[in-house]
């Protein structure tokens, strides 16, 4: 029999159905500190999205929690932006948008720390 999964959060145990219903925190939290994130200038997305892959594995940080708390979209559609970029130029100015969070995210040791600590521990009963 396949054992449940379970997360921890704040002392909690959680099931998956109880994680997802928390309430995402305020764009404005430690989580999300910008850094230059009105800056304008062409990202090279496919680095970007190569850094980001390599930060969340490296933290151990799941492209759910990050999709949620970061970038305010689904799981799928983060997974997309991280596999597929496309080139800047071809770009909706809501995915120039979603690079820049990510950039900005990348770019701030407080931001990753603070996803990290929120971040579903696998397993802990």
């Amino acid at each position: 029999m396949k054992k449940k999964k379970n997360f921890s959060f704040s002392g909690q145990q959680l099931n998956p159905v109880q994680w997802t219903k928390l309430p995402c925190p305020d764009v404005k939290s430690p989580l999300f500190t910008p850094i230059n994130n009105t800056s304008l200038e062409p990202l090279e997305t496919t680095y970007v999205a190569n850094y980001v892959r390599k930060l969340l594995a490296q933290h151990n940080i799941g492209q759910r929690i990050f999709a949620r708390y970061i970038l305010s979209l689904s799981q799928g559609t983060v997974s997309e932006l991280l596999s597929k970029p496309k080139a800047w130029s071809k770009l909706t100015e809501k995915g120039k948008e979603s690079y820049r969070k990510m950039w900005s995210w990348a770019n701030s040791e407080e931001s990753i720390l603070a996803l990290k600590s929120i971040s579903p521990r696998k397993g802990i009963n």
